[in-house]
């Protein structure tokens, strides 16, 4: 146990030199606080060590920082969307019907009076206007087409797939990609990574009910004004 003991000293009083903090010595020997204090007591430190140590005291204290502050988020969010879930209670086919009005009056194309179409480069948006066109709104799965907007620097097939997987929409059914002349990288805003969806249906006396009922909500929001 004294042979023990003493190899541990010696590699403590090592570590200390090579610049390392009381507490990083006790991870890495495993002795107690009081005799850690006792063995390197007296020891002295060169300039770089003693950066070394203060080095790694800012890095931890940054490092904790962060931990608190990302916890502090998690926890805010956590209770944001409890207070959602409270405030919202259930969401309705009508509650839905009402959300993707409003997606369309943001997203959707107004100019062509046979054509319903979508576009988003948010996964989930696009997810919910394929889901409101198929499950509100009654659309066909097999109705749906889809085309992708992409740059010349993306890998086409890898994007395709990527949203046939977050449509649920086959491969058959999407058109011929549009891809720019320019890179990603010359993107100056932000953007998912998967280039931008248009999620379609040609369907005119759709696109006219969809048209009718946004403009039923406008007239009554204006009317609240």
């Amino acid at each position: 146990m004294v042979v023990a003991l003493l190899s541990k000293k010696r590699e403590a009083i090592k570590l200390r030199k090579a610049g390392l903090p009381y507490s990083d010595i006790r991870k890495k020997i495993g002795v107690s606080k009081s005799s850690l204090s006792n063995w390197l007591r007296g020891i002295e430190l060169s300039g770089p060590n003693l950066r070394t140590i203060a080095s790694n005291w800012i890095a931890r204290r940054v490092a904790t920082y962060r931990d608190t502050v990302k916890k502090r988020i998690s926890d805010l969010e956590g209770r944001r969307l409890e207070e959602a879930k409270r405030s919202l209670n259930k969401i309705s086919k009508r509650d839905l019907l009402v959300a993707g009005l409003f997606l369309y009056l943001g997203e959707g194309t107004k100019h062509d009076r046979w054509s319903v179409c979508i576009t988003n480069s948010n996964p989930e948006v696009v997810k919910f206007a394929r889901k409101w066109l198929t499950d509100i709104m009654g659309v066909p799965r097999k109705k749906i087409r889809i085309k992708v907007h992409l740059y010349k620097d993306m890998n086409a097939r890898k994007e395709l797939a990527y949203w046939s997987k977050i449509t649920k929409i086959p491969l058959t059914q999407f058109r011929k990609p549009y891809i720019k002349k320019t890179l990603r990288g010359s993107v100056d805003f932000y953007t998912h990574g998967h280039g931008t969806c248009n999620i379609m249906a040609d369907n005119g006396p759709l696109k006219q009910r969809i048209m009718a009922e946004i403009q039923i909500i406008l007239n009554f929001l204006n009317d609240l004004a």
